[in-house]
């Protein structure tokens, strides 16, 4: 994926969740929206970039950071249709598929 890609990426996950792109990729932010923004597009990149860069690019330290955040999304998934859905909607956007 490209790095315009990744940013629009980025930018479309904003847009739904209406936070600042630039919030996501901040580590001092941490309001509810930017940190659900930001494990959303984690989930999203997980298959296009290498787990430490979308960490470093997301403002985290580490890797461990992806794989938590993949999970959040799996398991919210499963609990909350409407979120699945603006996953899908966002993913089916950029040829992403949820798994």
């Amino acid at each position: 994926m490209k790095a315009i890609q990744i940013q629009k990426v980025i930018e479309e996950v904003a847009k739904q969740l209406k936070v600042d792109p630039v919030a996501i990729l901040t580590a001092g932010s941490s309001s509810r929206n930017v940190s659900t923004a930001r494990y959303m597009c984690a989930f999203l990149l997980k298959d296009c970039l290498p787990k430490t860069k979308i960490a470093s690019l997301l403002g985290r330290r580490n890797d461990q950071y992806v794989y938590s955040a993949v999970n959040r999304v799996i398991e919210r998934s499963r609990n909350d249709h409407e979120f699945y859905l603006l996953v899908l909607k966002i993913g089916e956007k950029f040829g992403i598929g949820f798994r």
